[in-house]
């Protein structure tokens, strides 16, 4: 399996293949996560999270900051805004978070020095792999 220079946005990206090597590697990964403290040295994860999504996002951070790769975002953590389900990104429309006001909000995300998203607009609907994709 060669995902390198591949642009991935979707799970309908990947072949089902692809998808059932690529839970292989996480398991073989799990059971040895010692050897993997360096695989991402060098490398600058670019997550995009429209929505508030918390935990989520400060897991896979904290997984690549395990595999020895960086992560950078800009959030304005004095920003209120209230939450709209007509304008969630996501393609599953439920949930309880409708009308709620939240604090705090990533207003850019960088990646290898390329500004991706800001001011709620996505630059770059793709990074490949190389330009720290996920």
């Amino acid at each position: 399996m060669n995902l390198a220079n591949r642009s991935l946005v979707t799970i309908d990206d990947l072949s089902n293949g692809e998808i059932e090597a690529l839970f292989s590697l996480a398991d073989e990964m799990a059971d040895s996560p010692k050897d993997q403290a360096g695989v991402c040295h060098g490398k600058i994860m670019a997550s995009l999270f429209f929505e508030p999504s918390t935990r989520t996002r400060l897991s896979f951070e904290a997984a690549m900051l395990r595999l020895g790769g960086r992560v950078i975002s800009a959030l304005d953590p004095d920003h209120q805004w209230i939450f709209n389900s007509l304008s969630f990104a996501s393609k599953g429309k439920n949930t309880p978070y409708d009308g709620y006001q939240f604090k705090g909000k990533v207003m850019a995300t960088i990646a290898n020095g390329r500004i991706v998203y800001i001011d709620d607009s996505l630059l770059s609907p793709t990074l490949s792999l190389e330009e720290g994709g996920a």
